[in-house]
C-alpha cells in the first residue's frame, strides 16, 4: 500500500516537472521569436515607454542652438484637425497587408527579449548631448520605421500604395548631408551651416541603386531648449497653445 502511494507521488511529481519545463519552453520561444506586426507595435509602446531623463548641466554639452540660416523652419503652430483619423487610416491599411486575414500574420520583426534588452540597457542613461538623443531615436524610432518600411515594401499593393518604393534609409554619411532637396536649393546660399551639420541625418526613399532624400532631422537634447527657444512668439501661436492646453485638460 505504501508502495503504490510513494509510486503515486513520483509520478505525480514528474508530471508536474515535465510542466514546468515545458511551461518554460513556451516562454522562452515567446520571448525569442519574431513577432507579428501587432504585437511589435505593442511592445514598442509598452517597453519603450521609459520617461528620458535630462543630464545635469554641468555634465552635459554645451552651445547654443544655431539659427536655421538656409534651411525652412516653422514660423507658426496650426492644429492638424485630421490628425488622429489619418495616423488611424494609415495603420489600418498596414494592418490589411501585414495581418492578413483568413491566415497566420507573418513574423518579420524584432522579438520581445531583443525590445526588452534595449529598454534595460538604455532606460538609466540620461541625454546629455545631441549623440545621447540621437542614439536613442535611432534605436528606438528610426530603426524600427525601417523594419515596417522594408516589410510594406516587399509588398506589391502595400509598396504602391504608400509609394516606398524599396523601403526608406537614415543615413547621416558626409555624402548624404551634402545632397541639397529641389525645393530647398536657392541661388548663393547653402542649406546646411558648419555649426549645425554634424547634428544633421538624412532620410532617403530608396529605388533600386539611387536614394532621394525626403527631409533632414535634427535633434535637439533637452537641456539646450531654453522658454526662449519654445515659447509661441506670435499671437496665433499662443492661441494654438492655448488650445492644446485645454484638449489635454479635457482628456
Amino acid at each position: 500500500m505504501f508502495g503504490d502511494v510513494k509510486r503515486c507521488l513520483l509520478l505525480l511529481g514528474a508530471e508536474e516537472d515535465r510542466e514546468r519545463e515545458e511551461s518554460l519552453r513556451k516562454h522562452e520561444q515567446e520571448q525569442t521569436r519574431r513577432t507579428t506586426f501587432r504585437e511589435f507595435i505593442q511592445y514598442c509602446h509598452t517597453l519603450r515607454l521609459i520617461p528620458l531623463r535630462a543630464g545635469h548641466p554641468a555634465e552635459s554639452t554645451t552651445g547654443e542652438i544655431p539659427q536655421p540660416t538656409g534651411k525652412y523652419s516653422p514660423l507658426r503652430l496650426e492644429l492638424w484637425t485630421d490628425c488622429d483619423a489619418r495616423q488611424q487610416e494609415i495603420h489600418n491599411t498596414a494592418c490589411h497587408y501585414l495581418l492578413p486575414l483568413g491566415r497566420d500574420p507573418p513574423r518579420l520583426f524584432s522579438s520581445r527579449h531583443a525590445l526588452e534588452e534595449y529598454n534595460r540597457r538604455f532606460s538609466n542613461r540620461p541625454i546629455t548631448s545631441e549623440k545621447d538623443l540621437e542614439y536613442h531615436e535611432r534605436s528606438a524610432v528610426e530603426s524600427q520605421v525601417q523594419d515596417i518600411i522594408a516589410a510594406l515594401s516587399q509588398i506589391p499593393g502595400a509598396r504602391d500604395e504608400f509609394g516606398l518604393g524599396d523601403g526608406v534609409l537614415f543615413d547621416s554619411h558626409t555624402n548624404g548631408l551634402d545632397e541639397i532637396m529641389p525645393e530647398e536649393h536657392h541661388a548663393g546660399s547653402s542649406p546646411y551651416n558648419g555649426n549645425s551639420r554634424p547634428d544633421q541625418y538624412c532620410i532617403h526613399r530608396v529605388h533600386g541603386n539611387t536614394k532621394a532624400i525626403l527631409t533632414t532631422v535634427e535633434y535637439k537634447p533637452p537641456h539646450k531648449l531654453s522658454m526662449g527657444n519654445t515659447a509661441p512668439r506670435s499671437s496665433s501661436s499662443r492661441a494654438f497653445m492655448a488650445t492644446i492646453r485645454r484638449r489635454r485638460s479635457a482628456r
